[in-house]
């Protein structure tokens, strides 16, 4: 793989962008597709070079950070078949209570 920028990596609008590296989907194809490039924000280093500080010649910029979908109760039960296929496909995932979110 080549990234060819102008300048450096980055120099551009798109480096001066955020976004959001999630994983919660509703098609198991983009929930695939996501999973898979996670491991490309989280290993930036190994994969790219540079670090993953801020600098936007240096790296990614990317924070792991969690997400946290709620749902109105008459969703619950699509919510849960979503979360059974992100975790059938190994996306780290799980339900919590509303007491769960009140702690976190």
């Amino acid at each position: 793989m080549a990234v060819l920028e102008k300048s450096f990596i980055a120099a551009g609008a798109t480096g001066r962008s955020s976004g959001l590296v999630r994983m919660h989907y509703a098609l198991e194809a983009e929930a695939r597709l996501a999973w898979e490039s996670f491991g490309w924000f989280r290993d930036w280093k190994e994969r790219v070079g540079g670090d993953t500080s801020t600098s936007l010649s240096a790296g990614s910029g990317f924070t792991r950070t969690g997400f946290l979908q709620l749902v109105k109760r008459e969703h619950v039960e699509a919510l849960k078949a979503n979360t059974a296929m992100l975790q059938r496909i190994g996306v780290p995932t799980m339900l919590v209570t509303a007491e769960d979110v009140k702690r976190l």
